[in-house]
């Protein structure tokens, strides 16, 4: 299985569909353009499921979806008749003298939220609750629901003085997250016995609590997707989940991207040697300074035995990984989708790769078959490094189809104008900031003339891929900069890939935003 292959994770019962939700995920659209979990299925199934029950958007755990209209009325009548077997994890920060308790009460709305009255007369719920054992500071509980009204375990936690760990709304410790983790689901109809487990959740198990929202990211993905059994594979696992710390695995290395600027003692090595026997494999962590500061004080500390030089691939494409040039070790992973699209539409095409670094989009363009490359940066070793996985990957650097220009990208576009020379597709994903001889580049700046020149050095019926990771810009305003140009040159904006699921969920804000403008 490779990269491209890194579909959403779900067990098929037919006619019904399991799943494990991740924390933090809604289980369908809360708004108009933010996908929710059934939403992510339904598109890569390509198949319409029925939703019977949800999750709460800060639990965890089991979910079941019907494939059909028939299917989902049965499951329905089976929630309506408490034939449906449930049960759920939590912790609470909370001692009790009992280890079993059942709990009834009247749960109703109270304005737009949902309320418990445990002294009424006549309940409409029920919930089951055993003990299990104490972790560190906390205590894990079992809850089976005999009912099904919305917010019940948590309400009903509350009023048993056991209230869930992070659910603040309902009289729960702050945490990192809501500890509701729906452990089981189990229901038989027409003769057939359905059953799934869930994972268990992370904070089940005895790590410190400094550990957990690391864990907790692994935890996500491996719920939420198919992970490559090959080896050699690369993908993020931890995104911004956490604040100050960025993680990618490339291949049998981990690569760490600590952002904290801050004496190297407050650095939890500890932490990252646990991370690496997790994932069996050895890793670098490196600081990250200030691209705008001159001169380079970033130090890094290697986690087991890893190399200063390995080998990774994505989608069966090999490249090569460095820990002793640059900030990072040679790819960015969040243009994964942007590379393969760059393949499948360089056929015949001449192509221009602009700030190319290490010749990622080169390569694929190259493989899928571009009729020639150029490929700029202002850094040699990053062109001979270009160069490198070109060879990597059998193709023929020597070849006249493929130039290496050691410039910066907005002289040698200049060039090109001057010369009549054009592209038919450019990738251009310049740096928020960036020094050459020439002077400073600033994206917040220069980037009009960047799109200019890039929008003069195209063929008609050409596109650029444009792209960046600048923070003070949403994708919103790239496109704005974008169409500032629809007066002067004929262009449209057409769709980008959908980013793959270990970065951004659909219904956030990506960091990395990109376009593909057309010149018409």
């Amino acid at each position: 299985m490779s990269i491209r292959n890194l579909k959403l994770k779900y067990r098929l019962s037919k006619p019904y569909l399991f799943v494990d939700k991740a924390a933090g995920l809604n289980t369908h659209a809360p708004d108009s353009g933010k996908p929710g979990l059934v939403e992510m299925l339904q598109s890569e199934l390509g198949q319409t499921l029925h939703v019977v029950s949800r999750l709460d958007k800060g639990t965890s755990g089991a979910l079941v979806f019907a494939l059909n209209i028939e299917a989902a009325q049965k499951l329905t009548t089976q929630f309506e008749k408490h034939e449906i077997k449930k049960k759920y994890l939590f912790l609470t920060h909370q001692t009790h003298k009992l280890t079993e308790i059942t709990h009834h009460s009247l749960i109703y709305k109270d304005g737009n939220l949902p309320a418990s009255d445990p002294k009424n007369t006549k309940p409409n719920s029920s919930t089951k609750f055993k003990f299990l054992k104490t972790i560190g500071d906390f205590y894990l509980w079992e809850a089976t629901p005999e009912t099904g009204k919305n917010h019940q375990i948590r309400l009903h936690a509350q009023d048993c003085g056991i209230p869930v760990l992070g659910d603040s709304d309902h009289g729960g410790k702050v945490f990192y997250r809501l500890c509701l983790h729906a452990q089981e689901i189990e229901f038989q109809i027409d003769g057939l016995k359905h059953q799934h487990k869930a994972a268990p959740p992370v904070w089940i198990n005895a790590f410190a609590e400094d550990y957990l929202e690391l864990f907790e990211c692994l935890a996500k993905r491996t719920s939420l997707l198919e992970i490559p059994k090959t080896p050699n594979e690369c993908l993020r696992w931890v995104h911004r989940e956490l604040e100050n710390f960025r993680i990618d695995q490339f291949g049998d290395h981990f690569w760490v991207y600590w952002y904290k600027k801050e004496d190297p003692t407050e650095l939890d090595l500890k932490k990252f040697e646990v991370l690496g026997k997790t994932l069996n494999s050895s890793g670098w962590i490196r600081e990250m300074i200030n691209r705008g500061a001159k001169g380079d004080s970033s130090r890094i500390w290697p986690i087991g035995t890893p190399s200063n030089r390995w080998v990774a691939q994505e989608n069966e494409i090999q490249y090569e990984f460095r820990s002793d040039q640059g900030m990072s070790p040679g790819l960015f992973l969040d243009q994964r989708e942007n590379r393969q699209w760059v393949k499948n539409n360089s056929k015949d095409k001449k192509v221009l790769n602009l700030f190319c670094y290490t010749g990622g989009f080169t390569v694929n363009a190259s493989l899928g078959g571009a009729l020639e490359t150029c490929s700029i940066d202002v850094s040699k070793t990053y062109l001979d490094w270009t160069q490198i996985n070109m060879i990597q990957n059998g193709l023929d650097v020597k070849s006249g189809a493929h130039q290496f220009w050691e410039a910066d990208c907005l002289f040698f576009l200049k060039s090109c104008i001057k010369k009549g020379r054009k592209f038919d597709l450019i990738v251009c994903d310049p740096p928020s900031i960036g020094r050459s001889k020439e002077g400073t580049f600033q994206i917040h700046k220069n980037l009009p003339e960047l799109l200019e020149s890039c929008l003069k050095c195209l063929e008609n019926e050409g596109k650029i891929l444009l792209s960046t990771n600048y923070e003070g810009w949403t994708l919103e305003d790239l496109q704005k900069q974008v169409f500032a140009y629809r007066n002067i040159y004929p262009i449209e904006i057409l769709p980008t890939p959908i980013p793959t699921f270990d970065f951004e969920l659909p219904s956030e804000a990506p960091l990395m935003k990109s376009l593909i403008v057309k010149r018409r």
